[in-house]
């Protein structure tokens, strides 16, 4: 399963309902936490939303990155806690067992 392509795009419409998406594709539609008006709270969760595929890509091409540097994840030293909540935060994405170059599973 893949996500639509990047870039997604926040669009505002005279309702106080964004849309997230691309120029031909709706990601989802959000509405203000008030009735009356979107807060700054609102509008920040839209544009992260927005990001998401590109934060995906940056965690891919660092992962990737930090896999073919064994200084970091050679098990000589623990994996530092960053590297591992960005394993998650791809399997999550992916909802696919994340494996290293060699085909080995990578446990996070």
């Amino acid at each position: 399963m893949t996500h639509s392509p990047a870039p997604w795009n926040v669009f505002q419409d005279v309702s106080l309902r964004h849309t997230i998406g691309t120029a031909t594709h709706r990601i989802c539609d959000m509405w203000g936490s008030s009735p009356a008006f979107f807060t700054d709270e609102d509008e920040a969760n839209a544009r992260l939303i927005a990001a998401a595929p590109d934060l995906l890509e940056a965690c891919e091409v660092a992962n990737r990155f930090f896999e073919q540097n064994d200084d970091f994840t050679d098990g000589e030293y623990p994996i530092p806690g960053f590297i591992l909540d960005m394993r998650i935060a791809i399997k999550k994405a992916r909802r696919t067992p994340l494996t290293k170059a060699t085909g080995q599973k990578v446990t996070a």
